[in-house]
């Protein structure tokens, strides 16, 4: 039997610490798609209402076309959102190559919308940690 004793001016959190569920990383990578495709899909919804409502914006998914104008916009918000949020080196190759995916498959609207909705969320799922978590 463990020699454990408390008293009062043991802290709460030391007394009954927190049950955390730990995703395993098979399930953790299984999760993260999920939710990209779920964002994904909620992107597409929400571009669809910005196209209905604007008569000057057209949607075409899933065209494979190269753009080199659309990937630079791409790449810009990739750069402006690995600057602001401090991820590892690891996570930023990933969200890389997140975008390039992004920028031949779906459009620009759809796109970055997705870029800028997944990782908070992903951060708020804790399926990813910022460097100082870790």
């Amino acid at each position: 039997m463990p020699d454990v004793t408390y008293d009062q001016a043991t802290p709460k959190s030391r007394r009954f610490p927190a049950l955390k569920f730990r995703f395993g990383g098979f399930f953790r990578i299984l999760a993260i798609i999920a939710l990209a495709i779920l964002l994904n899909l909620a992107a597409a919804v929400i571009a669809g209402f910005i196209s209905a409502f604007s008569g000057n914006i057209d949607i075409n998914s899933l065209t494979l076309s190269f753009d080199p104008q659309i990937t630079i916009a791409y790449l810009l918000v990739y750069y402006s959102f690995v600057h602001f949020y401090k991820i590892t080196s690891r996570q930023s190759y990933f969200y890389l190559l997140f975008t390039l995916l992004l920028s031949f498959t779906t459009s620009f609207i759809q796109g970055s919308i997705t870029m800028i909705l997944l990782p908070p969320l992903l951060l708020k799922l804790r399926l990813i940690q910022t460097p100082s978590a870790q």
